[in-house]
């Protein structure tokens, strides 16, 4: 069993509602329990948009973990806010996994500490849905798809030709139009309910070959990304033909959506 953890972040996600209440209340009372320092935080999104300390605090922290939702996701928060996350930090999803499971991994069944650990909670500034999107830079490949496609100039292409987020809240809240027509499946927003666009990677992007983004369009791509099969599929599934054309119809209809109206109504599924 992994050493006894010092800290430990939980998210509540209050904005958006997406981790069940009932778990982060069990969750919360047998970290209480435990004697372990305990920051509980509202929104992780909002935080790492803020560059908060208390990230820069988990990631250089010796036994450290993150209670919240799909890996990607955290470590694309994490890295967004300069605060990259060593591969030791121990992450639990929250959002798809039972409270029961992870307070067993955490070797906190029946636990009581004499005195309860230090807590500390970090609320929310304001009522900003901290919707924004994520570069995952162990696939991105900077071809500039991204920033071509969006409106509300939320990218930027700096000199080393690297590309950025620089103005996550010009986002709209709700539209992921960006990440469906990235050609290597770089872009996470955490706060969407579906795979693989909120981090989650049973549902995988097959990256395409830089050589082929140079001779290519984004859409070309999309069109021909694997429909999986063999070892892949044993690692997670891989999107249709089909579905990538839905993709790039649901990504015009979402960018024309905000082009109409600040705040589009949520994507559909």
């Amino acid at each position: 069993m992994p050493a006894p953890l010092d800290i430990l972040l939980l998210c509540r996600c209050r904005q958006a509602q997406l981790l069940p209440a009932h778990a982060l209340e069990e969750v919360r009372a047998a970290l209480v329990r435990s004697g372990i320092e305990l920051i509980e935080v509202d929104d992780l999104c909002e935080l790492s948009e803020r560059r908060h300390e208390v990230l820069a605090r988990i990631a250089s922290q010796g036994r450290s973990g993150v209670i919240a939702c799909f890996e990607r996701a955290v470590r694309c928060l994490f890295q967004s806010a300069s605060s990259p996350l060593p591969a030791e930090v121990r992450l639990f999803n929250l959002r798809s996994r039972p409270a029961a499971e992870i307070i067993r991994e955490l070797g906190l069944e029946g636990s009581d500490a004499h005195l309860p650990g230090p807590e500390r909670h970090v609320a929310a500034q304001g009522d900003w849905a901290a919707w924004f999107p994520l570069i995952d830079l162990d696939r991105c490949k900077h071809c500039g798809q991204c920033l071509n496609f969006c409106l509300f100039g939320v990218y930027r292409q700096e000199i080393d030709g690297c590309i950025r987020v620089v103005k996550p809240r010009n986002c709209k809240t709700g539209c992921p139009a960006c990440a469906r027509v990235c050609p290597h499946g770089a872009i996470v927003f955490p706060k969407y309910k579906a795979a693989p666009i909120n981090g989650d990677e049973s549902v995988q992007v097959e990256p395409s070959n830089l050589d082929n983004l140079v001779r290519q369009d984004v859409y070309d791509l999309l069109r021909h990304r694997s429909a999986g099969g063999g070892a892949d599929a044993a690692a997670g599934r891989f999107p249709t033909e089909q579905e990538n054309q839905q993709d790039i119809q649901r990504a015009f209809q979402e960018r024309l959506n905000c082009s109409r109206k600040d705040k589009p109504a949520p994507p559909e599924e």
